[in-house]
C-alpha cells in the first residue's frame, strides 16, 4: 500500500521507497505476463469473473471511486 515496502524491494529514492517491488519470482512475472500485463509495470490490476475470465486490466493507479464504477459495472 501506500508507504509501504514490499518483501523484494522497490524503486528508491532519497532513502524513501516509491512503490513495492517483485524481485526474483518467475511465478509472479509469468502470472503478470499471462494476465496481460505487456509493460511489466506496478500497479497492475486485473478484474476477473467468477469464472476466472479477464475482465479488465489497467497499469497504473486509479482511484476508489474508478474501481467502485469499474466492480458495480461487472457485478454478475
Amino acid at each position: 500500500g501506500a508507504g509501504g515496502v514490499g518483501a523484494g524491494g522497490g524503486s528508491q529514492g532519497m532513502g524513501q521507497v516509491l512503490y513495492p517491488g517483485v524481485v526474483g519470482d518467475t511465478e509472479i512475472a509469468w502470472a503478470m505476463d499471462a494476465l496481460g500485463d505487456t509493460q511489466g509495470g506496478l500497479p497492475f490490476s486485473v478484474l476477473l469473473s467468477p469464472a476466472g475470465d479477464v475482465l479488465y486490466r489497467q497499469t497504473g493507479e486509479f482511484s476508489r471511486e474508478e474501481l467502485t464504477e469499474l466492480i458495480e459495472a461487472h457485478l454478475l
